[in-house]
């Protein structure tokens, strides 16, 4: 019986932790002021300097702490609304938290505009990309290169990992090995399905597929769902949809799109271990009420 609580109280942390930060932090909250990890002025002063800091270094669609530029805890939401203003960049605190906090700086210099155009651009797909997370995916019914059919139906109590992408989209192309190899890691697990959406035609597909193969499965001619249903404009797009059929995670990243389904694989597991301890932890049916006694 102990056993069983201690896990379940470690799952009841586990999955708190994951919530959005609007529900996860004191908002307005002033925190001790840390220092930047990187100064704010080097990453002001060179372009590249900036766009190096950001693709190494900063995840907008993990969790993370949102600090304003007077050190006050807000909304992801609201952290992500603001840089799409281009008036501010975002750099991560010094901190002992394993949860980074990314605070607002003044976004000043030669390099504010270029600099800033970046910004907007990147929060705007990200603020994009949080609210869509929790929300239902699309109803689709949509047959593989190979005639496989896939529905929301046949798919529920499955996580289903989506690409967004097309022939001529080189990063699309670029990441084939690193995704190739996520797929092929987990090919055992068989409640994790790869999906590939692309907007080229079968007979490309096929003919390409041939010379650079892609171990998920791909769907032909998706620009309706990708543009119209999906509202994704960017290539390539990761989706990450959970066994309820809700969207889990959306990135560009693909090291973003690694960690979130690993995360969500991790509190699955321990999930369905709480699961199983409660059926072996059954407590026995209470005694039955006293008879009474006969008049």
């Amino acid at each position: 019986m102990k056993s069983y609580f201690f896990v379940l109280l470690a799952v009841a942390l586990m999955v708190s932790c994951k919530q959005k930060q609007k529900e996860k932090l004191s908002l307005n909250e002033t925190i001790k002021l840390e220092q930047p990890v990187v100064n704010p002025d080097t990453l002001r002063s060179d372009f590249m300097k900036w766009w190096t800091y950001y693709n190494n270094d900063l995840s907008f669609t993990a969790d993370f702490i949102a600090v304003d530029e007077h050190g006050t805890i807000i909304k992801k939401s609201k952290f992500l609304k603001t840089l799409i203003t281009g008036n501010f960049i975002p750099i991560q605190l010094q901190s002992e938290s394993k949860v980074p906090h990314y605070k607002l700086f003044v976004n000043t210099g030669k390099n504010a505009t270029a600099i800033s155009n970046f910004i907007q651009e990147v929060a705007a797909t990200t603020y994009k990309f949080f609210e869509a997370e929790g929300t239902p995916f699309p109803n689709f019914d949509v047959s593989d290169l190979e005639g496989n059919k896939f529905t929301n139906e046949n798919l529920k109590g499955k996580i289903v990992v989506l690409k967004c992408w097309f022939i001529k989209c080189a990063p699309c192309v670029a990441e084939f090995p690193e995704v190739n190899k996520l797929a092929d890691d987990l090919r055992n697990n068989k409640n994790v399905v790869f999906i590939s959406l692309a907007t080229d035609k079968t007979a490309a597909l096929k003919s390409f597929l041939e010379k650079k193969p892609l171990q998920y499965h791909t769907i032909a001619e998706q620009d309706h769902l990708i543009t119209n249903e999906l509202h994704i404009y960017g290539f390539p797009t990761h989706i990450i949809v959970t066994t309820d059929g809700s969207i889990y995670k959306e990135t560009s990243k693909f090291s973003e799109l690694k960690t979130a389904l690993y995360t969500l694989l991790s509190e699955k597991s321990a999930s369905n271990k709480v699961r199983d301890d409660k059926e072996h932890h059954k407590l026995p049916p209470p005694p039955p009420p006293p008879l009474k006694k006969a008049s």
